[in-house]
């Protein structure tokens, strides 16, 4: 009897190690795979983009109307979002006030 335990506890012991040494060969694995993620895009509302750029929301709807200003992605059926990088890029874009003063002269 005490031998039968002994040897249902060296089993239970073996097939452990076997259980965390494949799990470790899986993590190690799975980390030497390089995975590209794709970067994270956040979402403004209006109300944020218009404290951000100090622009009213119908000066904004008149520049995307224009097409001088990034089109707003649907969020929902009555929600609508920009894309921070898109108004990132935009911003970039914009003359600074020095290229202005110089362009004046």
């Amino acid at each position: 009897m005490a031998l039968n335990r002994w040897t249902h506890l060296f089993r239970l012991l073996i097939t452990q190690e076997q259980s965390f040494c494949w799990k470790r060969n899986m993590e190690l694995e799975m980390s030497s795979i390089s995975v590209e993620h794709e970067p994270r895009v956040y979402v403004v509302r209006l109300k944020q983009l218009t404290s951000m750029l100090g622009l009213s929301r119908s000066t904004i709807y008149v520049l995307v109307s224009k097409g001088r200003f990034p089109v707003p992605v649907r969020l929902g059926t009555k929600a609508v979002g920009w894309r921070i990088n898109e108004i990132e890029e935009w911003i970039s874009s914009r003359p600074n006030s020095i290229d202005l003063y110089r362009r004046g002269k």
